[in-house]
């Protein structure tokens, strides 16, 4: 028979530091990946690839990763925040 501590909700500061070790890890992962990333886009670069060609092809595979991934609507907040921002420094250039 299962006692009350087996059964007893997990303590909040316990969670807390699990969620932190969770948001840590994607940080450290997110780093990683941009590391990557970004050594393709030097590579690009150095294989006379226009920039305008790369922004596209990075746009199609996010397009394949946010398909593939287990939450696809925290990409798209994540891509209308980034064209939101592109959008207003875009305006700041003009308007300059």
């Amino acid at each position: 028979m299962p006692s009350d501590r087996d059964t007893a909700p997990a303590p909040r500061l316990k969670l807390d530091a699990v969620r932190e070790l969770l948001v840590e890890v994607h940080a450290e992962d997110t780093a990683r990946a941009r590391v990557h990333i970004d050594a393709a886009i030097v590579a690009a670069g150095e294989g006379w690839i226009p920039l305008d060609a790369v922004a596209d092809a990075l746009a199609l595979a996010t397009a394949d990763v946010a398909a593939r991934c287990a939450s696809p609507e925290r990409i798209a907040f994540a891509l209308e925040q980034l064209a939101a921002g592109l959008r207003r420094s875009g305006r700041a250039r003009l308007n300059a």
